[in-house]
């Protein structure tokens, strides 16, 4: 059971990291989570990681819905995407999950093999413990406001035309429309990196629209800058 493995995971400082995970060998499902497909082409964890996904998905949307009552669709999407961007997953899994528990045939494992190991653990645990153990795995490791500081950008506009200027991109903002009454309209933005529309953003405000949308492209493309 994948309860004893999470009293096990108590990783609050980087030295834990070294931490043993704990898994039962009659739980082939645990075992499979940690294995890379170039160490293993039929049993791998690609199958796990899938699953892990979209349960991870749901349970941050049910998370947010229930901690945030006063908040609208745009807060909670934003916020969404901010936990279970690439970006995120791949610094937690890198913070709790030891490397050399990965099985792979690389010779450095890089950040997103972290990342996806990851959502596969959350897909192992779904399949023994159903919703309520997965629920509390990330609750404890994934929903942590602790780490935000860490993955969301400050200035998510500034940061995306600075990569563009770095790279030589083409950024544009673009108002695709507007809203609802005068005193509490809602803007849609388009954001375009060299021509190609990229992601799309609404808030109360042109500039609002604008961050969500950079935030998404920071999130979604991982664009590291």
């Amino acid at each position: 059971m994948f309860k004893n493995l999470i009293s096990k995971l108590n990783f609050n400082t980087a030295s834990k990291k070294a931490q043993k995970l704990k898994l039962k060998k009659k739980k082939t499902n645990y075992s499979k989570a940690f294995i890379h497909r170039s160490y293993d082409s039929e049993e791998h964890n690609e199958r796990l990681e899938f699953l892990g996904d979209s349960v991870l998905s749901l349970i941050i949307t049910d998370i947010l819905y229930e901690e945030n009552k006063s908040e609208g669709e745009g807060f909670m999407s934003k916020k969404r995407s901010q936990i279970v961007s690439r970006k995120h997953l791949n610094m937690v899994g890198k913070k709790i999950i030891p490397e050399q528990k990965i099985k792979s045939t690389l010779k450095k494992i890089p950040a997103n093999i972290f990342g996806n190991t990851l959502e596969a653990i959350v897909g192992a645990i779904y399949l023994d413990e159903g919703i309520n153990g997965a629920k509390k795995f990330v609750k404890t490791h994934i929903y942590n406001p602790k780490y935000e500081s860490n993955f969301i950008a400050k200035d998510p506009k500034s940061e995306i035309l600075k990569y563009g200027q770095k790279k030589g991109l083409t950024v544009e903002f673009k108002i695709n429309d507007k809203k609802g009454a005068e005193h509490k309209k809602i803007f849609y933005v388009d954001l375009y990196i060299n021509y190609k529309l990229q992601a799309k953003g609404e808030g109360s405000s042109i500039k609002e629209a604008e961050q969500i949308a950079s935030e998404k492209v920071i999130n979604n493309l991982l664009l590291h800058i």
